[in-house]
């Protein structure tokens, strides 16, 4: 399902599962294969567990495109540790919209994200509260071939990361967050997932 992994480690998960969450390590990175992954309405969803601040704008949850700024979908953490996503179509200097959270995530504490795009909207949820919101683009229905979980610099450990595509109402997040904040329900290891 996946390609080359670059310096990252299996570590315990948020319920203390052995080798079950993926701790990207400074340079780290998950290489995903081409595919259309997005091409309109999605929801991404992921654990967070932030071991150290984090370089602004060099620190990366993932980056599906192809190249610099060319049908990118990047969600990254910046000033620190504040989650924004970008969505960017064949523009050559900037991201065309960009969503950012006003607060900042705790270190050494889990995190539940989402971020969602629904019709021209673009929502991020930090534990099943809407933290963030902006008009947005849709991305385009285009095969993406430069494709990464993690990138760049970072110290943080990710579980459960899916990506539907669809979009989850609020009350679907919240959900989300509570079902996954239970041991035991479905999450046995890390899961990379592409949901229709």
């Amino acid at each position: 399902m996946y390609g080359s992994l670059t310096n990252i480690l299996f570590v315990n998960d948020r319920f203390c599962n052995a080798n079950s969450a993926i701790f990207f390590n400074n340079a780290s990175s998950l290489k995903v294969p081409s595919g259309v992954f997005f091409s309109g309405d999605f929801t991404i969803t992921v654990w967070i567990y932030l071991k150290a601040a984090l370089i602004p704008d060099a620190s990366r949850l993932i980056d599906f495109g192809n190249g610099n700024y060319t049908d990118n979908i990047y969600v990254k953490f910046f000033n620190s540790m504040k989650i924004s996503y970008c969505i960017s179509i064949n523009s050559t200097t900037a991201w065309t919209y960009e969503i950012s959270t006003y607060s900042l995530l705790e270190l050494n504490k889990w995190f539940h994200v989402t971020l969602t795009l629904s019709g021209t909207t673009g929502y991020v949820y930090v534990n099943g509260s809407l933290a963030a919101t902006s008009a947005t683009i849709v991305p385009r229905n285009v095969l993406r071939n430069i494709n990464y979980i993690g990138k760049l610099k970072q110290f943080a450990i990710f579980d459960d990361l899916k990506i539907y595509q669809r979009a989850m109402s609020p009350e679907q997040v919240l959900y989300d967050y509570i079902v996954s904040s239970n041991n035991g329900i479905y999450f046995l290891f890390f899961e990379i997932i592409f949901y229709n």
